[in-house]
């Protein structure tokens, strides 16, 4: 139920407050136009609260205080009991105060109206309700609110901080919306720039579309009272100031606006002496919902807020609920101490005055079908994603429909374990998520004999990788193949699907092509027809897709081809680079297929590998991309995320979770350090036993901290603390 706040300025300095049960007909329960509101003279004891919370000298028992003031300033104990009525009567369990005023009503601003008290507890920890407290901005722009983005949402996460900020900790925000991601369970397609610079920031926007931006980065004031996020210079080694304009600029590059952007700097919804702040002018400006910061928001905090708040985003939830559950969880934390800070109440959330209660930006109604595919591929027990940035915005170049880029192929130059299968899998992932169709040959089994190593092994491997796709989509596997007729006549034996009962007719086609192995054919004739023929049978396979029920996948999606081990397909493998990719990829020019995949140089077959990628250079639609070992940047992320998240239970300490210690003993060495030495920028050697044992160690010592997280969050999901 929403219940309109709206507040305007009369005589002086005080204000009128009217409170409408909007949401029901309409009805007005309080007017108070004779401003007993004032905010002008505060020498009494809210002015002392205020000044405590300015100057980050709260006393035990403040925060509490601060919340009975604003609760009796802005509703008062009757109206609030009205409130519950009508909210009982109708059966609502998530009570909305959407607090409305002008921008330029400064003084309202900056006061923490989300830690409204109404003497018996906190309203966002109500024990009754959910209260969300919002705050809509009643001077934007009045435009229709669109309505939810069908899953998965583009969210673009913009880290200004630098990775191993202490007192930001990307890696553990960023997380907080990907462990749904990583465990096949969420609606997002997400992209991060790390060390974002404005430049970076805007190409991004333009090539990406994001719906939902999320900011990490650290936010002041500026100079002239103006609400800023601090971005990167293009050299990475100074940061800037950027304000809303030149922001919203940058955003304005995309398609559309993003309908939400989540500035989770501190002070982001601070306001100035004499400006509103950066997430109200950012609603001003025309984006649909913003959420900011309302002070300096501590670590625990934002980790907690993150990792609610971006489970709600990913199940499609109303943005008031996930709000609500974001502060909540906050607040949980610090329980024994909630009189003391009020980190907890600093998240606000901006509405422009058309955005109706309980909504939400995601529609998540067609991930269960994105999800089953997503375990059907076996891509959900990888560990956590890290790094390869670059790599991932190559491979979006590479989904982008009106860019050149058709082919992008990973390598490494020698035999160290640097991820290319877990790439591989991230990235089939991701274009699964993205509503692409994927045609599969994965590299993950430690028999490489498996893999294609002729033309005619090459023309099977990529039919049986369509047949297993057309079953995963449930479209019928057996159909007019182009690739199949080419090989009956090849081996001079047709196929006789027709004679065996439905039920037999798949298993009968990947036994006929697994004979392939034994049959010596032409190669060089047969690998000449070759291209035609995949080009039919994969365009034929995004029509059958498109024509299904599947809000999932529509005009824009594309089969993509994922292709690991290519070091370990032989003549198979000159075929492929030689004749069958082309500058519309494994497609045509009507329906082009975009390709990623992997190999290694170190190998028997790198040496044809290498040379192609020296022919390769100039082309814009082939790239190929060395896989290094990860730099200091993204080993930092990687051990947040690890540590926060553990992923396995097999090595000793792996379920425990730790974060950095804000303040380590003096003396101790940077907490990265020792994991940089025994890492190496190696994936393969994070979450062993040898990683956890430092961490143990780095517990003992002081520098790293036993995170409670998830006790706290399941604390939280107890029966009595649901609404």
């Amino acid at each position: 139920m929403r219940v309109l706040v709206a507040v305007a300025a009369t005589e002086g300095s005080a204000y009128g407050v009217s409170i409408w049960l909007d949401s029901l007909t309409g009805e007005e329960i309080h007017r108070d136009p004779a401003g007993e509101f004032d905010l002008a003279n505060l020498d009494g004891p809210l002015g002392d609260l205020l000044v405590r919370v300015e100057t980050e000298t709260l006393e035990r028992g403040d925060v509490k205080s601060l919340g009975c003031h604003l609760f009796d300033l802005l509703l008062g104990q009757q109206v609030w009991e009205r409130i519950k009525d009508v909210a009982k009567a109708r059966g609502d369990q998530v009570i909305e105060l959407a607090l409305s005023w002008d921008s330029d009503l400064y003084d309202l601003h900056s006061l923490s109206w989300e830690a409204m008290h109404d003497g018996e507890d906190f309203l966002g920890v109500h024990s009754e309700f959910s209260v969300a407290v919002t705050r809509v901005v009643a001077d934007a722009p009045r435009c229709p609110c669109p309505p939810s983005v069908l899953a998965p949402a583009r969210v673009l996460f913009v880290v200004g901080a630098d990775l191993d900020d202490p007192d930001i900790r990307p890696g553990a925000e960023v997380m907080g919306l990907l462990r749904d991601v990583e465990r096949g369970q969420g609606a997002v397609n997400a992209a991060i720039i790390d060390n974002a610079s404005l430049r970076r920031f805007e190409e991004k926007c333009r090539h990406f579309n994001p719906h939902i931006v999320h900011f990490v980065s650290h936010g002041e004031l500026d100079g002239s009272g103006r609400g800023a996020l601090a971005l990167k210079h293009d050299d990475f080694d100074e940061s800037e100031l950027v304000v809303g304009e030149r922001l919203m600029r940058a955003m304005r590059t995309a398609e559309e606006l993003p309908l939400l952007v989540v500035l989770t700097g501190c002070d982001s919804a601070a306001a100035g002496e004499h400006m509103d702040s950066l997430a109200s002018e950012m609603v001003r400006e025309g984006i649909y919902t913003a959420i900011g910061m309302a002070g300096k928001v501590s670590d625990p905090v934002c980790r907690l807020f993150s990792r609610k708040f971006g489970h709600a985003i990913n199940t499609g939830a109303p943005l008031v609920d996930a709000m609500t559950h974001g502060r909540r969880a906050g607040l949980q934390r610090q329980e024994e101490r909630a009189a003391d800070d009020h980190a907890w109440a600093l998240p606000s959330i901006y509405l422009a005055p058309n955005v109706p209660t309980g909504y939400a930006p995601v529609n998540a109604v067609n991930t269960v079908a994105t999800f089953a595919r997503v375990k059907q591929y076996g891509l959900t027990s990888d560990p956590v994603f890290c790094g390869r940035r670059e790599l991932t915005n190559l491979f979006d170049r590479v989904l982008d429909r009106g860019a050149p880029l058709e082919v992008l192929i990973a390598y490494t130059k020698d035999r160290e374990k640097l991820g290319k299968t877990r790439l591989l899998h991230e990235f089939a992932g991701r274009a699964l998520r993205a509503g692409h169709v994927v045609v599969m040959i994965d590299d993950r089994s430690p028999d490489k004999s498996r893999l294609p190593s002729s033309a005619v092994e090459l023309a099977g491997a990529m039919l049986t990788a369509i047949v297993k796709t057309r079953e995963r989509f449930g479209l019928p596997e057996i159909f007019r193949s182009a690739v199949l007729a080419a090989l009956e006549r090849a081996r001079g034996v047709s196929l006789d699907l027709d004679a065996v009962p439905p039920e037999q007719k798949t298993s009968l086609l990947l036994t006929y092509l697994a004979e392939f192995k034994d049959v010596e054919i032409e190669e060089e004739a047969f690998g000449a027809g070759l291209r035609p023929a995949i080009s039919s049978d994969l365009q034929k396979l995004i029509e059958d897709a498109r024509d299904l029920d599947d809000e999932s996948i529509d005009v824009d999606s594309q089969v993509v081809v994922v292709l690991g081990g290519l070091e370990h397909w032989g003549d198979a493998c000159e075929l492929l680079c030689r004749d069958l990719l082309s500058a519309n990829g494994l497609g045509s020019v009507e329906a082009p297929v975009p390709v990623f995949a992997t190999c290694s140089f170190a190998n028997a077959g790198g040496t044809f590998l290498e040379l192609a990628s020296v022919e390769a250079k100039g082309l814009a639609w082939l790239r190929y991309e060395q896989l290094k070992a990860l730099d200091e940047r993204e080993d930092t992320l990687a051990y947040e995320w690890i540590l926060l998240h553990p992923w396995r239970s097999d090595e000793p300490g792996s379920l425990e979770v730790y974060a950095p210690e804000a303040e380590p003993p003096e003396g101790e060495p940077p907490w990265e350090a020792p994991f940089q030495r025994h890492i190496c920028g190696i994936p393969s050697r994070f979450g062993n036993s040898t990683f956890y044992a430092i961490a143990t160690t780095l517990e003992e010592h002081g520098v790293l901290v036993a995170a409670d997280d998830d006790e706290i969050l399941r604390s939280y999901a107890a029966p009595e603390r649901q609404p």
